[in-house]
């Protein structure tokens, strides 16, 4: 019965830790996304 309860606490353990490097990876890439956007806007301005 330990064996069963601790595979799933375990299982449980790596679905948040799943869930929260999918959170930051898209907050990461928001941020990224958003920096490269700006600095496109100020190579047109530069480059124009």
């Amino acid at each position: 019965m330990k064996v069963i309860s601790t595979t799933i606490a375990i299982g449980m353990v790596v679905i948040v830790l799943n869930t929260q490097v999918v959170r930051i990876s898209s907050v990461v890439y928001s941020i990224v996304e958003n920096t490269v956007n700006e600095h496109a806007q100020t190579y047109k301005t530069y480059a124009t």
